[in-house]
């Protein structure tokens, strides 16, 4: 059972907390928050992973997210996040929030970090029920696969909102190898 606090739209706590999935659903003028965490290399790709088949969107591909649970900040969310759908311990003082977002009633924060070094897709795992599948992919592959309508809806406007910043982010980075 996943418990999340209700907010309102300006981010206060209402004290009320809300089990996901039930019913009724949260009523007009709660929000929970969603935390949507954008992954990069450091050689400039980024890693996209897809949906269960059994969720909304299933077998889309998208940037890591989520809710947040009760009593948690939005960045160590996006940080538990990651962890349980990658299998990646990220450090939370190299996210970045990149801005705030209202979808429906979702406060939805948007992250960006980079990882310190290379990793494969071997080193990743899935949490099952949520990640079926993960991609490492450069900008060029991921317009292809928006063309291909293979990632999830909000991609690519998320990509347009924050292009300035995850441009930069696409660029390769020199990353010194440690032995």
């Amino acid at each position: 059972m996943e418990l999340w606090d209700v907010y309102t739209k300006d981010r206060k706590l209402t004290g009320r907390t809300h089990v996901r999935g039930s019913v009724p659903a949260l009523v007009e003028g709660d929000y929970h928050i969603v935390i949507d965490v954008w992954t990069f290399l450091p050689d400039g790709r980024l890693i996209l992973s897809q949906r269960d088949p059994a969720k909304p969107h299933g077998l889309k591909w998208e940037s890591t997210g989520g809710s947040i649970t009760t009593g948690e900040s939005s960045l160590l969310g996006a940080a538990r996040e990651v962890e349980e759908e990658l299998g990646l311990l990220l450090n939370s003082d190299e996210m970045i929030l990149l801005g705030e977002q209202i979808r429906n009633d979702s406060l939805i924060d948007v992250y960006v970090t980079r990882l310190p070094k290379r990793i494969s897709l071997d080193e990743l795992s899935y949490q099952v029920g949520e990640v079926v599948d993960a991609r490492i992919v450069t900008k060029d592959e991921f317009f292809e696969m928006e063309a291909q309508g293979l990632l999830t809806h909000n991609m690519l406007p998320r990509y347009e909102l924050y292009k300035e910043i995850f441009d930069t982010y696409f660029e390769p980075v020199p990353v010194l190898e440690t032995k």
